[in-house]
């Protein structure tokens, strides 16, 4: 290759190996070779339907309404003794808390 009058050296035994490796002629649809192309060797299973067990949505609703129904007696007057506490709305959230994790359980 000459740049600017000088002869570089080694740059056109470079392109002449590019070149001979590079295909100009576009390549149809025939002519691909679908041999060389990566196939999956598993075979599709059947994935089986399963519904949410009853015991899972029993306690996601009981913990739910049991943490609900401890926040909201918490604040009643006549509720537990010595309300509204702190021990009874942290309870009443780990109620809820425990619903949620029950509640990922549901499909």
């Amino acid at each position: 290759m000459v740049v600017g009058g000088v002869q570089l050296p080694g740059v056109a035994a470079q392109q002449g190996a590019l070149s001979s490796r590079v295909s100009s002629a576009p390549v149809a649809d025939a002519d691909y070779d679908l041999n060389h192309r990566r196939l999956s060797s598993r075979t599709p299973q059947k994935i089986e339907e399963r519904s949410t067990p009853k015991w899972a949505l029993i306690f996601f609703f009981g913990f739910l309404g049991l943490g609900a129904l401890t926040l909201i007696i918490n604040y009643i007057p006549m509720g537990f003794p010595g309300t509204p506490s702190n021990y009874y709305l942290l309870a009443g959230l780990g109620f809820m808390t425990l619903g949620f994790m029950f509640g990922t359980k549901v499909r």
